[in-house]
């Protein structure tokens, strides 16, 4: 998964855990039994989110550059039945 995005304006609304649900179905018909995300490492709403839906941190975190260093963790969560 790349990326999941919801209007700020939309949030709380039930949209990402559609827009979540709906990629994870995709991916399970293709056959995909793990997904992992990027999160920031820091306190935040997105990382919140994938891991109220059971998502869990595997480990493994990384550092971009936006400007400026910015943490990541990634999480990851089993999605074959």
């Amino acid at each position: 998964m790349f990326a999941l995005h919801v209007a700020p304006e939309r949030t709380r609304c039930g949209h990402g855990s559609r827009l979540l649900n709906a990629c994870v179905e995709q991916l399970v018909e293709a056959g995909f039994g793990t997904v992992y995300v990027w999160v920031p490492e820091s306190d935040n709403a997105l990382r919140a989110f994938f891991e109220s839906a059971g998502w869990r941190p595997d480990g493994a975190r990384r550092e971009i550059d936006l400007g400026r260093p910015l943490a990541l963790v990634r999480l990851h969560a089993a999605i074959a039945v």
